[in-house]
């Protein structure tokens, strides 16, 4: 492993080269050994990607932040292990019961973990009050169905939480569960079991601390999908889609995007409102625009969009849809025929419209008159 890593100039090199290797190597924290500290993009060494990200609560804010940069190397490098001061960000239920206590100057202590309580890797409560001895634990859908409504996942967060509660049990501490979905009904479970203690105000350092542990809200994923014209965008980008789905708005959230079958993925093109509107302006008929880009027509019919697209289009006459089958073209597509049931048999629309439009007698005289034979008796 040592000798085949220092035949590369440098990580990404080696990375791309032998995967596996490197893979094994970043795992068991040998690359630093192998091909040392190596200055990435310039300025970012090391220990200026270190002190970067020291400067930020969470990893998100790091990211987006104007040294986001940094935190790409870091992650490339395998250096955010070393980088242990993060706070998890907060889910909508953990961030209103985080504000909630400090509001109330109750002292707590966030993801709160045991040295006795692991299962694969240690284990850790939601919040602990060590003057109460109690644990809280906010639970989302996702301990019911898994995240993405992965079944296996499910059993997996299911088995934890069992253990934890068992844990609990043997420790003596109280442990209580809160699963609403909205502000009120988490501080009324908050007010029964703690009780109605006197609130304040939160200072602007509180708010700021808030701010930066992020969380998700149903205002904030509404926001975050207007930024996506299809779910498969979203959901691959961010984790507003996931949260979104595990609430129940996430057709909702999804109203203004274009939903994708098999055909429009094959065809690498996504319909959104504005490009079926342009598309649209291309014609004067609507025949002539589903003749010509069906897949814009079908997806302007299915969202509702189809009044707005054809707005500028000749309306056909009443009863009467624009057809192929002028006079002319009626009599030049009679004459390639002998007889009449062979016309109507080669081409039908044509016999039928010359038929309606009374020009039936005329593109038929060439052809020869089926005449029966005298019976004889």
């Amino acid at each position: 492993m040592f000798a085949e890593g220092k035949n590369y100039k440098n990580r990404r090199a080696w990375r791309l080269a032998q995967s596996r290797s490197y893979t094994i190597a970043w795992r068991n924290g040998w690359l630093d050994e192998i091909i040392g500290r190596e200055i990435t993009l310039g300025k970012w060494t090391k220990e200026a990607v270190l002190d970067s990200g020291r400067r930020y609560p969470t990893k998100t804010a790091w990211r987006n932040s104007s040294e986001g940069s940094a935190y790409v190397i870091a992650k490339r490098n395998g250096w955010l292990r070393e980088l242990t001061h993060f706070e998890s960000e907060l889910s909508f239920g953990e961030r209103t019961i985080y504000k909630w206590l400090l509001a109330r100057d109750v002292v707590f202590e966030k993801e709160k973990s045991f040295p006795r309580l692991r299962a694969k890797y240690p284990l850790r409560y939601d919040f602990w009050l060590p003057s109460k001895r109690l644990l809280i634990e906010y639970q989302g859908r996702q301990h019911e169905v898994g995240w993405s409504g992965d079944a296996t996942d499910a059993k997996e967060i299911q088995a934890r939480d069992s253990a934890k509660r068992e844990f609990a049990t043997q420790s003596g501490f109280k442990l209580i569960y809160i699963d609403a979905a909205n502000e009120p009904d988490i501080e009324a479970v908050l007010h029964r079991e703690i009780g109605r203690l006197p609130s304040r105000e939160l200072t602007n350092v509180e708010l700021g601390k808030l701010k930066s542990l992020g969380g998700w809200s149903k205002e904030r994923a509404l926001a975050d999908a207007r930024k996506y014209s299809s779910r498969k965008a979203w959901d691959k980008a961010s984790h507003g889609y996931a949260y979104a789905r595990l609430n129940g708005f996430l057709n909702e959230a999804c109203a203004h995007m274009v939903r994708e079958n098999a055909w429009t993925r094959s065809r690498r093109r996504i319909w959104t409102k504005d490009a079926i509107l342009a598309d649209a302006k291309k014609y004067k008929r609507k025949i002539d625009w589903r003749k010509n880009s069906p897949s814009a027509y079908v997806i302007a019919k299915r969202n509702g969009w189809l009044s707005e697209a054809t707005v500028h289009m000749v309306p056909s006459p009443k009863g009467q849809p624009p057809s192929k089958w002028t006079k002319t073209a009626v009599l030049r597509e009679a004459a390639k025929y002998q007889s009449k049931s062979e016309w109507d048999r080669g081409s039908p629309s044509s016999y039928r419209t010359s038929l309606s439009k009374g020009w039936h007698e005329e593109a038929t005289a060439h052809m020869a008159r089926n005449l029966r034979a005298p019976s004889s008796r």
